[in-house]
């Protein structure tokens, strides 16, 4: 499971940070501005913030009062434009590629209409304050996943991603001792006892319970659209595993033979669990 994203800045400078820079040579005022290029102060402020263009006619002025070309200030507006339309395309794209509508539903993220209100609760969500951040969080801190797919449906990487870390989230409270291969080990016949009971709401518990005890926590969770996972291990933290399940087919034999096998991912590859 690969995302990846070459770097791009994630700030955009409006032509009015420049101007800025040049009042602040001048000794102007943003009122003194205003008066000299013919706006309102709320016009003015607007121009400074970048909320309104920069037109023709409006260089020209500061071509008059700043010895500043018309054609740099066009330039720099449409520079200025471009590199909005850019970062709005990767913002959009970013939170197209996410299973924003079971987010929602599964109550992870708060239930919202607006693409704005999406976007803000996703980055919440991630704990990271743009696009860029997330991809730049995934590849310093990403921990080793070892999955149970189904072989049948197609994946999405941001889906899983989505998964683990809700599943992260969730483990960061529970209590749980540190992480013991040998305890695991010597737990196993114990587990194996508990594939007997077939009521899934004292089974889980249980062997919740039981897997704590030597340091693995324990997340059934549902899928969003996107993820086929069954079953996944992973270190989020060196001295705690984490073992997500899905339930994906709501049945126990499935549940068990994914538990063992995720097991066995912990037990086996215990020794590279952490990059």
């Amino acid at each position: 499971m690969i995302v990846t994203q070459d770097f791009q800045p994630d700030w955009v400078s409006p032509p009015g940070d420049t101007i800025i820079d040049l009042m602040d040579e001048h000794g102007l005022s943003g009122e003194e501005l205003s008066k000299r290029i013919g706006l309102s102060l709320i016009r003015g402020q607007q121009l400074l913030e970048g909320k309104i263009r920069l037109n023709e006619s409006l260089a020209c002025k500061l071509e008059e009062l700043f010895n500043v070309s018309t054609d740099f200030w066009i330039k720099r507006e449409v520079a200025y434009r471009q590199q909005i339309g850019y970062l709005e395309k990767v913002n959009n794209d970013w939170l197209e590629s996410l299973p924003v509508r079971d987010m929602m539903e599964f109550g992870w993220i708060p239930k919202t209409t607006t693409r704005e209100s999406k976007f803000q609760h996703c980055l919440s969500f991630f704990g990271i304050n743009s696009v860029n951040d997330f991809f730049y969080k995934i590849q310093s801190d990403a921990p080793l996943v070892a999955f149970r797919k189904s072989l049948n449906l197609a994946t999405e990487p941001m889906a899983d991603l989505v998964w683990l870390t809700r599943a992260a989230q969730l483990t960061s409270n529970q209590n749980c001792a540190v992480w013991d291969k040998e305890v695991l080990i010597a737990l196993l016949p114990e587990l194996r006892k508990a594939t007997n009971e077939p009521d899934m709401r004292i089974f889980i518990p249980y062997i919740r319970d039981l897997l704590a005890t030597a340091g693995v926590s324990l997340v059934v969770l549902p899928t969003p659209k996107g993820c086929r996972a069954s079953g996944a291990t992973c270190f989020f933290t060196p001295d705690r595993a984490t073992l997500v399940m899905s339930f994906r087919y709501l049945t126990d034999d499935h549940f068990w033979f994914t538990l063992f096998h995720e097991i066995g991912h912990l037990i086996l590859h215990e020794a590279v669990r952490v990059r």
